[in-house]
């Protein structure tokens, strides 16, 4: 787990974003990086201009896929890298967190990231957990476009905590469609999971990912949580 900073799998908090954003707004003051071992921060007096009035975006309704097709393509083209990731938070941030976890990702890897804000609620397991699934053919239909519309670049996707459950999800979902690319790499870390369903379900994540990770840790403290409630409600 020590290793899992360097992914940017952190979540900062309200008032380092904030800091961030006041730091960012004045052109001799450098962006301060919170990514371990990540790249030292870039001064705003020498970044380009296309990546000073590159921000983060927010697409909200079907009609701005288009949009989004055209942000991730400049995005990559400023990057000089064809790949980018599709990121699946977890539960209890809300969205402000969701967004600072994949920014903090997109920091640490230097790679434009998808955040799939689904919904969670914040400090609320169980109303995250109830609205997770009722998000899961939007993310399905939105992954299938973004398969399609890029058939040539680098895709990763990347789940964390109960995030991975919808990647899952996809996988077994989607598992039939031939004509479908798989994955470049598929990443699941922290997963907020069943282990015992899980291991039948492993076939049809490897079947959708060239490269599959699962990152796990015995003392996890949130994860051990989850599974002493898991077992709380179900001992048998």
């Amino acid at each position: 787990m020590e290793n899992l900073p360097d992914w940017g799998w952190s979540l900062r908090n309200e008032k380092d974003a904030k800091q961030e954003s006041e730091l960012s707004a004045t052109p001799s003051t450098a962006t301060p990086s919170t990514a371990t071992n990540s790249a030292p921060p870039i001064p705003l007096a020498e970044k380009t201009t296309a990546e000073v009035s590159f921000q983060n975006q927010v697409f909200e309704k079907d009609r701005d896929f288009q949009s989004l097709v055209d942000t991730l393509r400049k995005a990559m083209e400023i990057n000089k890298r064809r790949e980018f990731i599709i990121f699946v938070h977890g539960c209890c941030i809300g969205f402000n967190g969701s967004m600072n976890q994949a920014a903090a990702l997109e920091e640490a890897t230097r790679i434009p990231v998808i955040n799939y804000a689904w919904g969670s609620v914040k400090g609320n397991y169980g109303g995250s957990t109830m609205t997770l699934p009722r998000s899961q053919e939007r993310f399905n239909s939105l992954v299938r476009r973004l398969l399609k519309e890029f058939p040539e670049e680098k895709i990763t996707l990347a789940g964390n905590s109960v995030g991975n459950m919808m990647i899952v999800e996809y996988c077994l979902e989607t598992c039939e469609h031939s004509e479908l690319r798989k994955f470049d790499n598929i990443i699941l870390s922290r997963a907020d999971m069943d282990a015992f369903a899980f291991k039948t379900q492993v076939k049809h994540v490897v079947r959708a990912g060239k490269h599959v990770c699962l990152y796990v840790a015995k003392n996890d403290p949130q994860i051990n949580l989850s599974g002493v409630l898991r077992w709380f409600f179900n001992p048998k």
